[in-house]
Order: C-alpha cells, then sequence, then structure tokens
C-alpha cells in the first residue's frame, strides 16, 4: 500500500520519444515504464544467436553511430559491433493481448471500450505483423479459465471477428472470475519462440482469483524474466490498491510496463492512445548489436541486467535477460 503512496513515474510513448514526468496522484493515469532515461527505453533483448545479442530500443533520435552507444552485462562492458535502424518488415511485430472477460467488465462498457482499443491496434498494425487473442476469465460454456480465441495471424478480418466474440463478456458466459495468470502464461509460450519483435499486452480491472497453473505474481515476473518479453500492463475501472499494487510490482520487477485508467479515462479513449503510443514507440527503434563476456553460467547467475548508455552515457535505459 504505501508503494502506491509515493510519487510514480509517468511515462507517455510519443511518435519518436519518451517523455517522463512525475505523479503522485493514486487514482490517474500511472505509466511505469523500463528503467528509462531521458527518452531512451530498451524493449527486448534477443538472444538467439548468444554470447551475440540484439537488443531493441529506442532513443528518440533518428540518426545514430556506433560510437553513440556503450553497453555493460551485470557491470562489466561489451563490445558494440553495429548500431541499426529496425527493418519493421523484416522483423515483424507479434502481439499478444490477454484480456480479462469477468463480469466486472461490463461495468461502464470497459469491455466494449477495451475491445474498440485492440480494434484500432489490429487496424493500424502492418501486413507482416500478428496477434493472439486470449480470454481471461472463467468459461462457463467451456468450463476452463481462459481461451486462446485466436492464435497468432495477421489475418485482419479474421482477428476482428474473434475480437467481436470476446468484446461482450455475457456471451462468453463469464461470471467475475479472473485467471490473468493462467492466460499471461500461455501468452509467454505461445510468443516466446517467435522471431523478431514481440509484446504482451493485458488488459484487466480486477486482481487473479482463478488461475491453476499459475497462481502468483511472482511467477510471471520469472517467466518474463526469462524469455525477455516486454508485458504491458493495462489497469482499468475499480482497481483497488491491492491490485494496483500486484501489477505496478510486476512491472517494476521487469522493468516492463504498467498503467491504470479510471473509467472516464477509458471513455476518453486513453486505452487507445496507450496502445497506439507503445506501437510507434516500438516502430521506431534501433538495434544495438553486442558481444556478450561473461559467457553461460547457472542458477541465479543466469540472469544477467543489460544497461545500455546513449549519448555518452547522460541516457540509459536497462533490461533483464537469462542466458540461454
Amino acid at each position: 500500500m504505501e508503494l502506491l503512496k509515493k510519487c510514480l513515474l509517468v511515462m507517455t510513448l510519443s511518435v519518436l520519444s519518451v517523455l517522463l514526468i512525475s505523479s503522485c496522484a493514486k487514482k490517474t493515469d500511472q505509466i511505469l515504464g523500463p528503467s528509462v532515461s531521458g527518452g531512451v527505453a530498451c524493449y527486448y533483448i534477443d538472444t538467439a544467436n548468444f554470447p551475440d545479442i540484439r537488443a531493441f530500443m529506442s532513443t528518440g533520435f533518428t540518426d545514430h553511430t556506433i560510437g553513440d552507444f556503450s553497453v555493460t552485462e551485470d557491470d562489466k562492458p561489451c563490445v558494440v559491433t553495429e548500431v541499426t535502424k529496425t527493418d519493421n518488415a523484416a522483423e515483424p511485430l507479434s502481439v499478444a493481448v490477454v484480456i480479462d472477460v469477468s463480469s466486472t467488465m461490463t461495468t461502464n462498457a470497459r469491455d466494449t471500450l477495451s475491445a474498440a482499443a485492440v480494434t484500432n491496434l489490429i487496424n493500424s498494425m502492418s501486413a507482416t505483423d500478428s496477434v493472439e487473442l486470449i480470454s481471461a476469465g472463467f468459461n462457463a460454456a467451456n468450463n476452463g479459465n481462459y481461451d486462446v480465441y485466436q492464435s497468432f495471424t495477421s489475418n485482419k478480418v479474421l482477428l476482428l471477428s474473434k475480437l467481436s466474440q470476446m468484446g461482450t463478456v455475457t456471451v462468453l458466459g463469464a461470471d467475475d472470475y479472473t485467471s490473468n495468470y493462467d492466460a499471461l502464461n500461455q501468452a509467454i509460450t505461445d510468443i516466446k519462440g517467435r522471431a523478431g519483435r514481440k509484446v504482451i499486452f493485458l488488459i484487466t480491472d480486477g486482481i487473479d482469483n482463478k488461475s491453476i497453473t499459475v497462481t502468483s505474481a511472482n511467477s510471471i515476473v520469472s517467466k518474463v524474466l526469462s524469455f525477455g518479453i516486454p508485458l504491458h500492463i493495462i489497469g482499468i475501472g475499480d482497481v483497488i490498491d491491492a491490485e494496483n499494487a500486484d501489477y505496478l510490482n510486476i512491472g517494476i520487477s521487469t522493468k516492463g510496463y504498467y498503467s491504470y485508467f479510471t473509467d472516464a479515462q477509458i471513455a476518453g479513449g486513453n486505452i487507445s492512445a496507450d496502445l497506439a503510443g507503445f506501437q510507434t514507440a516500438v516502430n521506431s527503434t534501433v538495434i544495438v548489436k553486442y558481444r556478450s563476456k561473461i559467457g553461460k553460467t547457472t542458477g541465479a547467475n543466469n540472469m544477467r541486467l543489460v544497461n545500455i548508455a546513449y549519448n555518452q552515457g547522460q541516457r540509459y535505459c536497462q533490461k533483464y535477460y537469462s542466458v540461454p
């Protein structure tokens, strides 16, 4: 509780920059980003060719040279070998969208407003990008606690058709159970092996109370860190302090993202703006290639903290990854 009474960093993603402002409000727009300094943000660490690493990041600028960047892993310097602007066609974006379908999502049209925001996201994605749709909440129709409504596809017509089935909670036969952790676990499983850029979104108005396989926030934190996948949690509506803290702590622990919007704010389009801002930033990334000098280790030391400094260290970002 005390954590929520402290000032939070509010991150607003814009076309080419990440602007940080501070907020002490408890029930207002709260957006926590990865460790960010001066508009620099780290999104994804690609370890497929370890020890050669690719870090996807944004700087807020369009022109870069290799000398602009320096990298350390656990404070040990690494050699930067190449810096390139991301070719979005060659590095397609995979987005797993998890939507809470508990009955409280019908309050003040949270379900339809969330679906409208995801509709805008789907329509704005390129032809090479893919989306997966997962519902989180007990579904009386199949006696399950989450559903993969649509596996990854770039077919927008199919995605929008499936999304329309998720948009009205009553159609799903859902009750007030929420199974966000199991649904997120499925999203991580499905997205971790996909090539290119990747991100998971969760839109929810309540705490998990129905997951069976993954039953704690710490388990989600561990899985997100293991695969280095950006997780963006959007809390909406009547999220109470304890729930708010749970999701906030996931954001802090993973150097990921957490946003909170009131019903009035989502009615004003804040979810759509949040998703659009994140997509714009991810579509404006650069790839910093470097070589890890630490080598493979085991146990707790298998987790690395990458620090990427830009503009002679005046700006930086950090991201965890687990050695494959």
